[in-house]
């Protein structure tokens, strides 16, 4: 039909089979998938969307990825404190090895944990290599919704 809008959003703005943002009455494929509905780290549409210790939603694949780029440094600092505290404990000279500016640097590092990539806070402590993912099913089947051309 002429003048009317077949991406879904009932035809905002001038005539023409546009959307009245310069975008044409083409296939949904054009169509760009609302915001809530992709990875802000992959900008991708969710397949497999956790929620982590920062509120934030993300792909599972792709916080993962991060988490384990961020874990070294965390576990590498913990590391330091802990033969400090060793030294220090027995009494021998080994806590006199490390720097006090780097002391208070391993500490800063160890107790944020590791960084939410959007700079929202800690995703938490990568203890015993766990950091705490929370599957977030409805946006998954709303994802899934979405790419099956159901679009809302």
């Amino acid at each position: 039909m002429a003048g009317s809008s077949s991406n879904g959003y009932g035809g905002r703005g001038g005539g023409g089979g546009g959307d009245g943002y310069g975008h044409s009455a083409a296939a949904d494929d054009d169509v760009e998938p609302p915001d809530e509905l992709c990875c802000p780290l992959t900008l991708e549409l969710f397949e497999d969307p956790v929620r982590a210790a920062d509120g934030q939603v993300y792909e599972r694949s792709a916080i993962e990825d991060w988490i384990a780029s961020k874990a070294p440094a965390v576990a590498a600092a913990a590391e330091l404190l802990q033969n400090a505290a060793a030294g220090a404990a027995a009494g021998g000279s080994s806590a006199l090895n490390f720097s006090g500016g780097e002391v208070a640097r391993a500490w800063e590092v160890a107790a944020a944990g590791i960084p939410s990539p959007l700079g929202a806070g800690s995703l938490g402590n990568h203890r015993g290599g766990l950091v705490n993912l929370k599957p977030e099913v409805p946006i998954r089947d709303r994802a899934r919704a979405w790419a099956a051309g159901s679009r809302f």
